[in-house]
């Protein structure tokens, strides 16, 4: 016994299916259309925003070329050049640090011994 449907619920299948299929293809299609709305929209700046951004701009360049650079002597350039490493490592492993971080550092570490025996006292 072969079952066939019956020609009024195979077309009623098949426009039910289209409906469906016409609903996902308008909803679809407004999803995209927003989408390709709001990405072809120019944006428009202010005189105001721009100015803004370019005093932005003119601080951290201002900043940027305020800022000391540490230099590498040429004894520690050639030591460079025969390790293979930079020279900015070669200058750091050498310990040409400024005398203001040494003094802070020895600072650093007498404050830690201070403490400690603040609190061997207190007990």
């Amino acid at each position: 016994m072969s079952y066939t449907i019956d020609p009024r619920e195979r077309e009623a299948k098949l426009k039910k299916e289209q409906e469906r299929q016409a609903l996902l293809d308008r909803a679809y299609e407004r999803v995209i259309n927003s989408r390709l709305d709001k990405l072809t929209k120019k944006k428009e700046t202010t005189d105001f925003e721009e100015e803004e951004y370019k005093r932005k701009l003119a601080i951290e360049r201002e900043a940027a070329t305020k800022r000391k650079r540490k230099t590498v002597s040429a004894e520690q350039i050639e030591l460079a050049r025969t390790t293979g490493l930079s020279g900015q490592v070669v200058a750091l492993m050498a310990g040409a640090g400024t005398r203001d971080d040494i003094d802070s550092d020895d600072d650093s570490s007498n404050n830690d011994s201070n403490l400690k025996k603040e609190k061997k006292r207190k007990k």
